[in-house]
């Protein structure tokens, strides 16, 4: 298992940030990307691999032939990425999900949204903070608990990134219908 990356003010903190600041916590590295392809396969610098500084997550960009392209996916990818892994070491309700949480229903909230990977990192966070337990972090977002079990269980990653979090603290996996 990975060790936890903690941080304070954990994912959702840097997940604000537009794509440029975002930029600027990364490395960025650029080369010719390998496999089939053909006569379409990139013969340039067009593979970008961000990474992330001071967390160490590292993603890639390489199915576009253009370095613009390939950077955004990257981006997005990134944030996902940093979502899934980095947990907060104090939970609090952010700003930018604080009303998805309480108006909205977070179920409406899907992977295409750009809060998407913020709405991850909260139920992540919540549950982290909770040692594990699926109840007490639904509780935590004022959720019902089959709520919280159906946001985890939508997405494979969360829910991976879910399982792990309860393996951490010694549970069981998140049982799913």
């Amino acid at each position: 298992m990975k060790e936890m990356i903690v941080r304070e003010g954990g994912a959702v903190n840097m997940l604000g940030a537009d794509d440029g600041q975002l930029l600027k916590q990364c490395r960025v590295d650029t080369y010719i990307a390998s496999g089939p392809g053909g006569q379409h396969r990139n013969r340039t610098y067009s593979a970008v691999r961000l990474t992330h500084v001071t967390t160490g997550v590292s993603v890639t960009g390489e199915e576009r032939r253009s370095q613009h392209e390939n950077k955004q996916k990257a981006l997005g990818r990134l944030r996902m990425a940093l979502a899934l892994q980095v947990r907060s070491a104090g939970f609090a309700l952010h700003e930018s999900v604080r009303e998805i949480f309480t108006a909205a229903s977070p179920m409406r909230v899907n992977a295409r949204n750009q809060l998407y990977p913020q709405v991850c990192a909260v139920v992540l966070d919540a549950l982290f903070a909770c040692s594990g337990s699926l109840s007490s972090a639904a509780q935590l977002l004022h959720l019902s608990t089959g709520q919280f079990v159906k946001i985890v269980a939508r997405d494979g990653d969360l829910l991976t990134a879910a399982n792990r979090l309860r393996d951490y603290f010694d549970l069981n996996p998140v049982k799913t219908s």
